[in-house]
């Protein structure tokens, strides 16, 4: 139902007091499920977060990644190669002594 009411609304029409507090509830929804999903990847991917993977990494130089970290990692290698450096996941102690 939601998608047709956003079709309708792309289409210009006019919809009810009612169906725009279906679509507002469900942009809501979304848009949680979003922060949450940020929130997530910021306990894995943190440079800041003591409890992150990627920081338990920086600091100690090696460790173990889950699956998905690892795959990030790996793309980001990926990248580097790809663009000849220009895309370092490594410039992370340049950035930190530039703030």
């Amino acid at each position: 139902m939601v998608q047709k009411l956003k079709q309708k609304v792309m289409d210009g029409k006019e919809i009810t007091k009612e169906e725009a507090m279906t679509l507002a509830e469900a942009d809501l929804d979304e848009l949680c499920q979003a922060a949450d999903e940020i929130s997530r990847l910021d306990q894995l991917l943190s440079t800041g977060n003591e409890d992150s993977e990627i920081y338990k990494i920086n600091q100690s130089g090696d460790g173990i990644l889950s699956e998905e970290t690892a795959y990030l990692v790996e793309r980001s290698l990926d990248l580097y190669e790809a663009t000849d450096g220009a895309f370092d996941i490594a410039i992370y102690p340049v950035m930190k002594v530039w703030g």
